[in-house]
């Protein structure tokens, strides 16, 4: 069985992983790797493909590859956490608004659910949007939270160049008056668990000066991909393209994304408070009024 598997992934790293040259480096390191024995080191299937992740993380430090074994992960926003992506929204003190995402799942599934937050917000003078639990999903998604924060016609915000496909690219929509507009302040909270499209939100918000992000340096992985069978009951996440932000002309990969102002993630929603305050106090030059309403996200109507 471990022979079966790893050969097979050796040639999935060679012929799709989106570098050719670390693929086949990694091709040839599981080849050694065999002809080690190594295989007589994994007393189960799940042991194996913990030792082969870790192994190959090591080497191309790409934490979007992984091999696992059984069914697929489900993918991020579909737990118990929210709705759509969606775990909390309120208004806090001072009429700022507050937007707690924890994955970005398919437009499908979120794009009612963030239509509602952003109606709900829409008379909010500045937005906390955090996303310190954000581990990522569909790009369009991402696209669609940015439609709501920019204004305008149509512009392309990022892009995925593939290594055996078409180059893919992602655009705003024009929401009209349902957007929040691109002249309120936007605060985003980011942590060391924020990862792929989380990172992606964040990252595209700060490239376009759209937002201020407040937190610590996120995950650091931007290689788009999916998931590849393997014999046995096996998979493998191949990172196959490579995501490159229309300003930056880059990405966040193996780096994360870096804060404007680095704080603990367990102090970035006080801090973002406080800054949103501040900064509307100086373009009203009033005292900001507090508010107390608050409408957590249950699914329900």
């Amino acid at each position: 069985m471990c022979r079966d598997v790893v050969s097979a992934l050796a040639e999935r790293l060679r012929a799709e992983y989106v570098s050719a040259a670390k693929g086949e480096e990694m091709a040839r390191a599981l080849g050694t790797w065999l002809d080690a024995g190594s295989c007589n080191t994994a007393r189960t299937a799940r042991e194996l493909a913990h030792t082969l992740t870790t192994d190959l993380q090591a080497l191309c430090h790409d934490k979007h590859l992984r091999v696992f074994y059984g069914p697929p992960p489900m993918g991020p926003g579909h737990d118990d956490r929210g709705v759509g992506g969606i775990r909390k929204r309120e208004i806090l003190d001072g009429n700022v608004g507050y937007l707690e995402t924890t994955g970005v799942p398919s437009l499908p599934e979120s794009e009612g659910p963030i239509a509602e937050a952003f109606a709900y917000l829409h008379d909010t003078e500045a937005l906390i949007l955090d996303v310190r639990a954000n581990g990522g999903g569909d790009p369009i998604t991402v696209a669609r939270y940015i439609s709501y924060l920019s204004e305008g016609p149509p512009y392309v915000i990022n892009r995925f160049e593939w290594r055996n496909a078409p180059r893919e690219e992602f655009f705003t929509t024009d929401l009209g008056a349902r957007s929040y507009g691109a002249r309120k302040p936007v605060y985003v909270l980011t942590s060391k668990k924020t990862f792929s499209g989380g990172e992606e939100l964040a990252y595209d918000l700060q490239a376009a000066k759209r937002a201020v992000l407040i937190g610590e340096t996120t995950g650091g992985g931007a290689n788009p991909g999916g998931p590849r069978p393997l014999p046995h009951g096996f998979d493998v996440g191949v990172p196959m393209g490579r995501a490159v932000n229309a300003i930056t002309g880059t990405n966040w990969e193996g780096t994360g994304v870096k804060p404007d102002v680095a704080v603990p993630a367990d102090q970035a929603l006080d801090e973002a408070h406080r800054a949103a305050l501040a900064r509307l106090k100086a373009m009203s030059g009033q005292p900001v009024a507090p508010t107390s309403e608050s409408k957590p996200v249950t699914g329900k109507k």
